[in-house]
């Protein structure tokens, strides 16, 4: 009883807000897709034994797996742009028609000298990521507590 409180907390209360301070703090494709995850949201049930093998189900992994895809794109995008110097010329200053068109898109170079900056451009990705994860293993542990009950009954 106490996980589908917590399960319950986590989907209905912390993933919309972690969805909607993504959408806040930064504004681009990626925060576009966290948008539609919002709106999708009130569709689909709270996850419990038998929804979260359904759409709920499938819904949180898809909320969880592009949140991660998010996160690898951000870290290959920095770890290339910062070890590949020619990229770094390419994409030039911030005015210019490729830097203007990955800040577009979301993947946009991070100034490590300002670290707000970092925050506010990565932290909603991992936070999404986090809790989607924990949701995920929530309710897994969820479901295998229930099938092992009903076997022992």
């Amino acid at each position: 009883m106490e996980l589908q409180v917590v399960i319950w907390l986590l989907y209905c209360g912390l993933l919309p807000t972690v969805l909607i301070a993504a959408c806040l703090f930064r504004y681009n494709v990626l925060s576009l897709v966290y948008f539609l995850y919002l709106l999708l949201l009130p569709w689909f049930l709270w996850p419990n034994k038998h929804t979260i093998r359904g759409h709920t189900g499938r819904f949180i992994r898809a909320v969880f797996w592009t949140a991660l895809l998010f996160v690898l794109a951000h870290v290959c995008f920095q770890t290339v742009l910062y070890t590949f110097p020619p990229l770094d010329v390419t994409l030039g200053s911030n005015c210019s028609q490729w830097d203007t068109v990955s800040r577009h898109v979301g993947l946009s170079r991070v100034p490590l000298d300002d670290p707000w900056s970092v925050l506010r451009l990565l932290c909603p990705d991992l936070g999404v990521c986090l809790i989607a994860l924990v949701t995920m293993v929530l309710c897994r542990r969820l479901v295998r507590n229930r099938e092992m009950v009903a076997a022992a009954n």
